[in-house]
């Protein structure tokens, strides 16, 4: 069978192991006459053949022998300084080994060094020596350098390579050098392609500014990689990057040609005219990859001119659909007149943003022009949606005021004494309601306070609210409804004694609750007021109360 290969460097220093064995062997066969220098292992050891080389009892050294002796202990603490760096570095495993095995073998040549003086005594020769090997572990040190080409050599801006040296590489890391290298030659065809053969530039300067922007941008990352590569890295990774880095670049000076997105107005007749109704945005489809895929710019930008088109088209379609007060025919006419004029200017304008970033390059323009877009929009028709939901709001809030004030009137107005009950019971109220009748005041402050919480909170709406103007997608009956049932679960809270408030001299126990209607409106009017903190307030009573359950 025959004997595997091993390579160049590790035979090296095999040989130095084996000279030096051979060596201490020669030593100890020369007797034992008296040695002034002996060399022993170091403990601990702080690296593979770590030594000390000390002096006999009662040796004294001369000037030469302590210069010997400082420049093979810098030399140590060299490699062992050396590496510690290299384990905090996390360097790519061919590195790491390439250097472990020149550290090796370093100090075993250090070593010998060093124990052919301990044999021999003489100074000159091992200084000698250790020169040699402090230069031959400075030439031979391994190591992957990444270093720029120069300008006049370069055959693109920020061109670098990679140079391995002393360091065998695996095929997973060639393989990466490979897929970097056939990126890097990309860049600089590139560079090629943008001039004719008669040298004038097939481009206009704008789009070979682009393109150069692109090609550095890649680059940089490139470099940014076999950083990576040489601290660890993953080559597989690398290489996997490296693809992408070029596809992504591929896309990117293609879509300086071509345009990925087909942006559309969707028209209807009405009176005769072409009116715009929607916008469609398309993919044109049979682009070469990856330019077949979005740039996550404009992904966003889509997202967002999609969200723009729906409120926009809901405020219009609810403002053609809803019936105008006075209830008018031409005011009906008129208000879907302006919903489509409305609804047919700012598709128009959209549709002009969507041009500018999606079929153009102007991705940061466009947002920004998006964002005027909703600013006008906001401006224009914030004020009428806000008005017209106070109004109905307050239409309802006053429709439930007035039916709890009448309903706690009735009851109020009927009250009979205890003699007028026993004599003419049929002609009193229930007792209950009587008893209960505060929490109609509650009720009626609560919707009240409804509409002003409105009111005093919605100040200005923004752009995405207009559409959907409450948060919880109630409408007003609903809303003041849902308002009104917490308020009525905090007075029960207030009527059993379970909690009790005081502000002042305001207390909203159960007996000042029962016996003062001003109480019960103030309560109902702070509960509408805070109607979201409301909600939140019961939920986190209901569950300390089941939690007190589960508890006992």
């Amino acid at each position: 069978m025959r004997r595997a290969q091993l390579p160049q460097q590790k035979k090296d220093v095999v040989a130095v192991c084996s000279r030096s064995r051979r060596r201490r062997s020669s030593v100890r066969t020369k007797g034992r006459r008296s040695m002034k220098y002996q060399v022993s292992d170091h403990v601990p050891a702080r690296f593979d053949h770590d030594f000390d080389l000390v002096p006999a009892a009662g040796v004294v050294p001369t000037a030469a022998e302590r210069d010997l002796l400082g420049k093979i202990e810098t030399a140590l603490e060299v490699i062992s300084a050396g590496r510690k760096a290299d384990d905090a570095a996390r360097l790519c495993p061919a590195l790491a080994e390439a250097r472990k095995r020149w550290w090796f073998a370093t100090a075993a040549q250090l070593r010998e060094a060093a124990e052919h003086f301990a044999s021999t005594q003489n100074v000159d020769l091992t200084l000698e020596r250790v020169a040699t090997i402090d230069a031959e572990r400075r030439r031979s040190e391994p190591d992957i350098v990444i270093e720029s080409i120069p300008v006049a050599e370069a055959r693109f801006a920020k061109e670098f390579r990679v140079d391995p040296r002393q360091c065998p590489l695996g095929q997973p890391d060639q393989d990466y050098l490979t897929a970097l290298k056939e990126v890097l030659d990309v860049l600089a065809a590139d560079v090629k392609k943008e001039k004719k053969s008669d040298g004038s530039p097939r481009y206009s300067d704008a789009v070979l500014r682009e393109r150069a922007v692109y090609r550095e941008a890649a680059a940089d990352e490139l470099r940014e990689d076999a950083i990576n590569f040489r601290k660890g890295t993953a080559p597989v990774v690398l290489a996997s990057n490296a693809r992408f880095i070029n596809g992504k670049y591929r896309g990117l000076v293609d879509r300086l040609g071509g345009r990925l997105f087909a942006v559309n107005i969707k028209y209807e007749k009405r009176d005769g005219k072409d009116v715009a109704v929607d916008l469609k945005i398309g993919v044109n489809e049979g682009l070469p990859p990856p330019n077949d895929t979005p740039s996550v710019e404009k992904q966003d930008l889509y997202v967002q001119i999609d969200n723009a088109m729906t409120v926009i088209g809901t405020v219009c379609r609810q403002l053609e659909e809803r019936t105008p007060v006075p209830y008018r025919v031409d005011a009906i006419a008129a208000a879907k007149q302006r919903a489509r004029s409305l609804l047919d200017e700012y598709v128009r304008k959209l549709a002009g943003i969507a041009g500018l970033g999606l079929e153009g390059p102007h991705v940061d323009l466009a947002k920004k022009a998006l964002i005027g877009l909703k600013l006008e929009f906001a401006g224009r028709e914030a004020g009428r949606i806000k008005n017209d939901y106070v109004r109905r709001l307050g239409a309802w809030a006053a429709l439930f005021f007035i039916g709890f004030l009448v309903a706690y009137a009735a009851i109020r107005s009927g009250t009979c004494s205890v003699t007028m009950m026993k004599e003419h019971a049929a002609q009193c109220p229930s007792p209950w309601w009587n008893e209960h009748k505060t929490f109609l005041l509650a009720a009626a402050g609560a919707s009240l306070g409804t509409w002003l919480s409105f009111a005093i909170r919605r100040l200005d709406l923004p752009f995405d609210d207009l559409a959907l103007l409450d948060e919880h997608s109630l409408d007003p009956p609903f809303r003041i409804a849902f308002v009104v049932a917490l308020t009525l679960m905090a007075c029960l809270l207030f009527w059993t004694g379970a909690l009790n408030i005081e502000i002042g001299n305001l207390k909203t126990g159960s007996e000042s609750f029962k016996a003062t209607g001003s109480i019960a409106l103030v309560v109902g009017l702070f509960c509408g007021l805070s109607e979201r903190a409301l909600a939140t307030a019961m939920s986190n009573r209901g569950a300390a109360f089941i939690a007190g359950l589960v508890g006992r």
